[in-house]
């Protein structure tokens, strides 16, 4: 029990955690920091931000900014120890999505968002934010 009130849910105090820029990485490989986000200008990237739950607690949404509200988001469950992924909710950049609940507890349990840019040239990606119960 490293800083984590199981009581309340939260993690050393807190609600939330940050999904910043340095955060997201891309499928094609090619994503750069530009304007105050990232940017992956080849055509069909998709980008990806990893985010660990901490043990004892549950993800309940999820939030991606950006300057656009129309790049696809899925939010998935995913274990380091299988290939498997397992769809927990979708929305768009900008909205807040409420995900089926993903609770960590000795698996390490971790979030795998995948962003699918609608336009690739300009579509840029400013970080996030996981809310945890």
């Amino acid at each position: 029990d490293i800083g984590i009130n199981t009581q309340l849910g939260f993690y050393h105090g807190h609600q939330r955690i940050w999904i910043l820029p340095s955060d997201f990485v891309s499928d094609k490989g090619n994503l750069i920091y530009n304007s105050g986000g990232v940017i992956d200008s080849t055509t069909d990237a998709i980008i990806y931000a990893h985010v660990l739950i901490p043990l004892g607690a549950t993800a309940t949404h999820v939030t991606i900014y950006g300057n656009t509200t129309d790049a696809a988001v899925v939010v998935y469950s995913k274990l380091p120890s299988a290939a498997t992924e397992t769809s927990k909710g979708s929305g768009e950049v900008g909205t807040e999505i409420d995900i089926t609940d993903v609770e960590n507890t000795s698996s390490g349990t971790y979030l795998a968002i995948k962003i699918t840019p609608d336009d690739p040239d300009a579509d840029r990606f400013y970080g996030g934010i996981v809310t945890l119960s």
